[in-house]
């Protein structure tokens, strides 16, 4: 019985590996900004909010 081995990667596959990382988290921010953006803009003052005073955190 042969025993199981791990497959080395190979620079390609960790090269898309890196790709991939890269390209979900960027995909992620995306998604997720907007999303904070409504949860802060909720809690704060809406005058604060149309003026554009709001990025990061709440008024």
């Amino acid at each position: 019985m042969k025993a199981k081995t791990k497959a080395s990667y190979g620079l390609s596959d960790k090269t898309s590996d890196i790709i991939l990382v890269v390209v979900t988290t960027i995909i992620m921010l995306i998604i997720a900004y907007p999303l904070y953006y409504v949860v802060v803009a909720s809690v704060s003052d809406p005058y604060d909010v149309y003026a554009g005073k709001t990025f990061l955190l709440p008024s």
